[in-house]
């Protein structure tokens, strides 16, 4: 720290902050020629007050840069809450196809285990009316 330097109660990066911008041009000299065309120089004040007045308004390189940084970064979080949310989807969506493949093979074994009892009480009734065929057959014959 430079021990000739004036002390002051701001911190000299708040002070920068504090200032306006400079002009991007001479009022002064705006307003004298302004006169010089025959403007009165209430009305080439009013003017040139107006013209700051726009300049003001108009966005910097660095409040561009700053608007686009801030817009990226939305963008980013944007991007990473939409893959998240696809990702919890994609889970979600493949839990859901798990359980429909598990109910459907328990259906699946449900259905071949009633047909195989079907086939086996109907394989066993059909013995049974075939022995009683054979031997009516057999009684008949003799």
């Amino acid at each position: 720290m430079n021990p000739h330097a004036k002390k002051s109660g701001a911190n000299p990066d708040q002070r920068e902050k504090a200032a306006p911008p400079p002009p991007l041009f001479d009022t002064l000299r705006a307003v004298e020629r302004l006169k010089n065309a025959e403007f009165g120089e209430k009305q080439a004040v009013t003017l040139v007050e107006t013209l700051q007045d726009v300049q003001n308004e108009l966005a910097t390189r660095a409040d561009l840069e700053k608007t686009e940084f801030a817009l990226r970064a939305d963008m980013e979080k944007m991007e990473s809450g939409i893959r998240i949310s696809m990702e919890k989807m994609e889970s979600g969506i493949r839990s859901d196809m798990v359980k429909m493949e598990l109910r459907l093979r328990s259906n699946f074994e449900s259905q071949f285990v009633s047909l195989h009892r079907f086939l086996l009480i109907g394989g066993g009734v059909m013995t049974a009316i075939l022995s009683v065929v054979i031997t009516l057959v057999a009684t008949l014959a003799k």
